[in-house]
């Protein structure tokens, strides 16, 4: 019998990471009683991904709506995303499935821009007026859908798509944000230890959260940096094993960091982040 509930997420490529999540993300749907499914090859993004536009492979969401016919919810994670141990269950934290649920991340920045730009694009001014300074914009790297939300998936358009992929940054996830304007679907605000970002500050807080989310820099002053730090964390929380896999070689600023990150040392230090 299959489960009610899958975790769904996108390893579309190489990176040193990604078999440290999927073991992370295996721990915690196991924990849950729900199915881990990995897109890795694309689909949606396919006529896109050569335009190297950030974000392509985030289109890879749209096959959720075929999962939705099996299961009455998925949770949709990011793949730089990692998971407490301890994490509670986020489909018992949040049982109305009448509702979509994601972080509002307008309250931290301004991204009325993004929406403004979108719809004119799409000339859709009626919709315009609504635009206002620190409206509601919601982070797309953790979504908890239910089958309920299945007409938000068939008002894709990509036509819509096509007119804004190279004008607007972070355009499928601002895109998703117009859909959610435009035909006011049911969307319900995550708590923030439910996608805990660096625009939340106090990095060192980070490991008390429920899902963390190393979006961008991923608390770090270097991008190429922020992966090795995923795998850091990981390790911090699973001791020196996660399911029977090692940690990668250590080196020489390996120790340093993490005693520091360990021990929730309280405040920046650049030195660290930049190695």
């Amino acid at each position: 019998m299959k489960k009610k509930y899958a975790i769904f997420t996108i390893m579309i490529g190489k990176n040193k990471s990604y078999s440290y999540v999927e073991n992370n993300f295996e721990y915690y749907a196991k924990k849950i009683d729900a199915d881990l499914i990995i897109c890795k090859e694309e689909n949606f993004s396919k006529s896109y991904s050569s335009s190297k536009t950030y974000g392509v492979f985030g289109l890879e969401r749209i096959q959720i709506l075929e999962l939705l016919n099996h299961y009455e919810r998925v949770l949709c994670l990011d793949s730089d995303i990692i998971i407490h141990p301890e994490a509670p269950n986020i489909f018992e934290n949040y049982p109305d499935d009448n509702y979509m649920y994601l972080l509002n991340e307008g309250l931290v920045f301004d991204r009325s821009y993004l929406l403004k730009k979108t719809i004119q694009i799409l000339n859709e001014n009626e919709i315009l007026k609504h635009v206002h300074t620190r409206c509601t914009y919601y982070n797309v790297g953790v979504i908890l859908f239910s089958k309920k939300q299945r007409e938000f998936f068939e008002k894709i358009n990509f036509k819509e798509i096509e007119k804004i992929i190279f004008d607007v940054n972070y355009f499928e996830q601002t895109y998703f944000n117009y859909l959610f304007m435009k035909y006011k679907f049911k969307v319900k605000e995550l708590d923030h230890r439910f996608n805990w970002m660096d625009m939340f500050g106090r990095r060192s807080k980070r490991l008390d959260a429920h899902f963390i989310y190393y979006a961008g820099f991923g608390f770090t002053n270097r991008k190429d940096r922020k992966y090795e730090l995923m795998i850091d964390d990981l390790f911090t929380f699973y001791s020196e094993t996660l399911n029977g896999m090692i940690p990668p070689k250590k080196n020489a600023y390996y120790a340093l960091r993490r005693f520091f990150y360990k021990n929730h040392f309280p405040i920046n230090i650049p030195l660290l982040n930049y190695f």
